[in-house]
């Protein structure tokens, strides 16, 4: 791409964080994922396929990123391209002192033990500032933004958001009893989680180099300022009323402590879009088109992206799409701060 298109597109990015500035729509057609399972790789040469448990001295950052294989081409459409992991890690569960089990397929945690005995352990955020995983973490930082060079930008960590990390912490059906029957200290374990959230993302920022005066999403969307990649998938847990009333004030206080934030969805749980909607701090939505949860019911996927525009917030979609599903989505939404990134379906 010479420098002229590259610019042009640039300045298509920044024009999707305004949705009233009259854009056309991002679109890449993006290839299918490999989710063929692949043996997850630790130091000495060593890999696992079936669960373990791995310490953050296992980890071998190199292999990790798997960079040589990755440094292909800036972009596929209107979709940027950046430097991140080749194979995930479960960080912010790591920081919390959850046990992390990696495989050939995933890579997971357990919930603290000590959380669920009794009433409801608060870690001092002395100690967890202490965890070793967070070196970890600013290794794999330092080896992306050596391999990006000025060439590719460097792109943020998976970081689970604080209600994933209460869920993680506490396990899901005791975080499911902990809002009913002892709201306050869940309020003060979520407070907690709240400043460690900021404290990690922001250093990570701090670590990756502004890539041509932004940043650019794990999305694909450039951003000319500060980005925050969030998520809420443990909020499918709870009704949208306890999401709002319980969890939405921590999502609010870490989001907006960044400029252009993504908020991450699922089509298969969008039960929470009215609060996400109203929430301070959100620019833009991303739903991720998840075919084993029944996608097909298209109408309340668009139902769902129209509330998302209507509130003035941009709208990422991706994931597979057939060509009428794409002339769909294209026909009934607003042109003005959409990107929609696809593959379309294997033949056969």
């Amino acid at each position: 791409m010479s420098h002229t298109d590259m610019n042009q597109l640039l300045q298509a990015h920044k024009r999707f964080w305004t949705p009233s500035s009259g854009s056309g729509p991002l679109l890449a057609e993006i290839p299918h994922p490999d989710w063929r399972p692949k043996p997850y790789p630790l130091a000495g040469g060593r890999s696992v396929s079936e669960i373990s448990r791995i310490t953050p001295q296992e980890i071998d950052v190199r292999r990790l990123l798997t960079v040589d294989a990755r440094l292909g081409a800036l972009t596929t459409g209107d979709k940027i391209h950046g430097i991140t992991a080749a194979y995930p890690v479960a960080w912010m569960e790591a920081v919390l002192g959850c046990p992390i089990y990696a495989s050939a397929f995933s890579c997971s945690s357990k919930p603290v033990e000590a959380a669920g005995d009794g009433g409801v352990l608060v870690p001092d955020l002395r100690v967890l500032r202490q965890s070793p995983w967070l070196r970890v973490m600013a290794e794999v930082l330092e080896a992306e933004v050596a391999a990006a060079g000025s060439t590719y930008p460097a792109v943020q960590l998976h970081l689970r958001g604080v209600i994933d990390m209460l869920a993680a912490y506490l396990g899901e059906e005791r975080l499911c009893i902990l809002v009913h029957d002892a709201p306050q200290d869940l309020v003060q374990l979520a407070d907690t989680f709240a400043e460690l959230y900021v404290e990690i993302a922001g250093k990570g920022l701090q670590m990756r180099p502004p890539w041509r005066g932004g940043y650019v999403s794990s999305w694909g969307v450039y951003a000319p300022g500060r980005n925050l990649d969030y998520q809420i998938d443990a909020s499918n847990l709870v009704s949208p009323e306890t999401y709002k009333t319980c969890f939405a004030s921590f999502d609010e206080r870490v989001l907006s402590e960044f400029e252009y934030t993504v908020i991450h969805l699922h089509s298969c749980a969008l039960h929470t879009v009215p609060a996400v909607v109203d929430m301070n701090g959100v620019r833009a939505v991303e739903i991720s088109l998840d075919g084993d949860c029944s996608y097909g019911d298209q109408e309340r996927v668009l139902e769902a992206c129209r509330k998302i525009q209507s509130g003035g917030k941009s709208l990422i979609i991706c994931g597979e799409l057939k060509e009428h599903e794409l002339d769909e989505f294209l026909r009934r939404l607003k042109p003005e701060g959409l990107a929609i990134f696809y593959w379309k379906p294997r033949a056969g």
